[in-house]
């Protein structure tokens, strides 16, 4: 009997060890670089001539995610070696310019032609990850909420919203006790989030610019 309560303590202090170590990185806050590459074509449709692209980031987190313990409860940071607005635009000018669109930064361009440029603003409002605990498991969940202004030279201008969201589902020991598999699936998250985000935001953009025009 004594063996036996022995050796179950033993035990417990095995499963405890492991999960304290486990654990460890999770309390340690990390930085991740989500990049964006151009792969396959998001739509059809073609545009010409000139796009002047603003991007602004009003979100309100001055990080881009959390870390969680086994418990669900936060514990440390991601953050984005890039800014959030630099991830965007760069995202949005590779995709404009791989369907024929000549792309200028609003921000930095003193001079616009006004009579045959549009005006694309895009709002940055959402940019983060974070994982959803479950049991032996977590959902590493991102996403990217646009607003995309568009203006054309007659004045009118037509407004919407659009949503990435991306989750990768992964064991809690895996991605809590390697470090650099923890910050290799945070930015998968967020790179799935900004391109399903641009699934559906190119399209959109290219067919209202096309008809409007």
């Amino acid at each position: 009997m004594q063996n036996f309560m022995k050796k179950n303590y033993f035990i417990a202090i095995g499963l405890i060890s492991l999960a304290l170590v486990s654990s460890a990185c999770s309390f340690v806050n990390s930085t991740v670089q989500p990049v964006h590459l151009h792969t396959n074509e998001l739509t059809s449709c073609r545009l010409s001539g000139l796009i002047y692209l603003s991007v602004y980031d009003q979100t309100k987190e001055p990080r881009q995610g959390v870390k969680k313990n086994e418990l669900g409860r936060i514990s440390a940071n991601i953050y984005t070696a890039t800014s959030p607005r630099d991830i965007l635009f760069q995202a949005m000018e590779i995709e404009l310019a791989a369907i024929g669109a000549q792309i200028k930064d609003s921000n930095i361009t003193m001079e616009k032609d006004t009579t045959n440029g549009v005006q694309i603003s895009a709002t940055l409002l959402d940019y983060f990850v974070e994982p959803e605990v479950e049991l032996f498991m977590a959902r590493i969940c991102a996403v990217v909420t646009v607003e995309i202004v568009i203006e054309f030279s007659n004045g009118k201008k037509y407004r919407n919203l659009w949503k990435g969201v991306n989750g990768i589902y992964t064991p809690m020991f895996w991605y809590t006790s390697i470090p650099m598999e923890g910050e290799r699936i945070y930015q998968a998250a967020l790179e799935g989030a900004m391109k399903d985000f641009l699934i559906q935001a190119i399209p959109g953009i290219c067919e209202l610019i096309s008809k409007k025009r």
